[in-house]
């Protein structure tokens, strides 16, 4: 379809709210290269259109550009091979944690154009992925401690780990301008047929003890308050802004060498994720504690993060 096109659908959109009204991703060009089937595809998009439906859509409509106000709506009303697989693994991760009944919020911060909803993508497709690699996955796990409680529990044959994600505030919002930019030069970028030329639009790494404090105060929280004693934990610090890795695993094993404070927190992963010309990426950072109760070096669950690190959304 030709930018022409894809303008003249944005405007009935703008109407009805209806973006699926021709389903652009049935294209036998999305095929070829193998990626994906055409019954995944119409699984992936039914989920799509269920979630963001039209009353949804509407309710992201704005006065200038872009003409609407959250990236994913912005994502349906483009074509060609980056969006369709974008939207293909979001519409099977949607699927996949509804189906199993463990979407929890993760639908309505994903549908919240004033949340970082990059998070709620994250959180779905690793969720998604503990799944469809065989994991029992609990969400809300009691931690024993209180009220508090864990974010997953996952198990697999003899392998349980308890899971907890973190997301720092402030590095979230201070990234939240950068969002803003990108969307709004987005539809230019459209009509100047220079949608591939997108610039770099990460943030360099915070290299800060500050910054490192703080978020080792929330390692600290999840460690001694939301993971069940009878471990293994896993805390993900995640965030659109990357810490300095190297820096962060110097500090980190210096508050776990020679103390028992946290007996059953046995690694922390940092994880950057992003949404950067038409994909969802992520960067991780395994620090294992060395002083921790229980070794998880061969856990599946470190793999997976592996796996992530790939760019989501390539053929």
């Amino acid at each position: 379809m030709t930018v022409a096109a894809i303008i003249e659908r944005t405007k009935e959109t703008l109407q009805t709210g209806e973006w699926w009204t021709i389903p652009w991703w049935r294209d036998e060009k999305y095929y070829k290269d193998g990626f994906g089937s055409r019954e995944t595809a119409e699984t992936a998009f039914c989920e799509l259109i269920r979630t963001f439906d039209a009353k949804w859509m509407l309710g992201q409509k704005t006065n200038g550009s872009p003409p609407f106000l959250h990236r994913i709506a912005i994502e349906l009303m483009t074509e060609g091979l980056l969006p369709f697989q974008f939207l293909y693994e979001l519409g099977i991760n949607l699927h996949t944690a509804r189906v199993t009944d463990l979407i929890g919020d993760i639908e309505r911060r994903l549908k919240n154009p004033k949340e970082y909803w990059e998070a709620a993508a994250f959180e779905l497709e690793f969720l998604s992925s503990l799944i469809r690699t065989g994991y029992k996955v609990e969400r809300n796990y009691p931690s024993g401690k209180g009220r508090c409680n864990c974010d997953f529990k996952v198990s697999k044959g003899y392998e349980t780990i308890f899971l907890e994600i973190k997301r720092p505030r402030e590095l979230c919002a201070q990234n939240q301008q950068i969002i803003n930019e990108a969307q709004s030069l987005f539809f230019t970028k459209l009509l100047n047929d220079d949608i591939k030329k997108e610039e770099d639009l990460t943030s360099p790494p915070l290299s800060s003890k500050s910054e490192v404090d703080k978020v080792f105060r929330l390692i600290r929280y999840a460690a001694n308050n939301q993971i069940p004693e009878e471990g293994p934990g896993i805390v993900i610090v995640e965030s659109p802004r990357a810490l300095n890795w190297n820096e962060f695993a110097v500090m980190a094993e210096k508050r776990f060498q020679g103390r028992k404070k946290y007996p059953v927190l046995s690694a922390v992963i940092l994880v950057q994720t992003l949404f950067q010309n038409g994909k969802i990426c992520h960067n991780s950072c395994i620090v294992l504690n060395s002083q921790a109760s229980i070794d998880i070096k061969p856990s599946a669950v470190l793999e997976l993060f592996s796996n992530m690190n790939e760019p989501r959304g390539t053929a």
